[in-house]
């Protein structure tokens, strides 16, 4: 998170933060359905406050 801090504007670490959260999400959907415990894959955190607000956060 520190190299982050340093160079906000690198187009490749924001879009590497990004495809982050879409994957993440995608897991949680899919196991979701498929009626899998979040806990079990270690999925079950609220991911806008934990991944996508952070990293809002910190591009201020």
């Amino acid at each position: 998170m520190q190299e982050y801090l340093n160079d906000k504007d690198n187009d490749f670490k924001n879009g590497r933060s990004l495809d982050y959260y879409e994957m993440l999400d995608i897991l949680r959907t899919e196991l979701d359905l498929s009626e899998q415990d979040l806990n079990e894959f270690g999925l079950d955190f609220d991911l806008e406050e934990n991944i996508y607000d952070r990293k809002r956060l910190y591009s201020m």
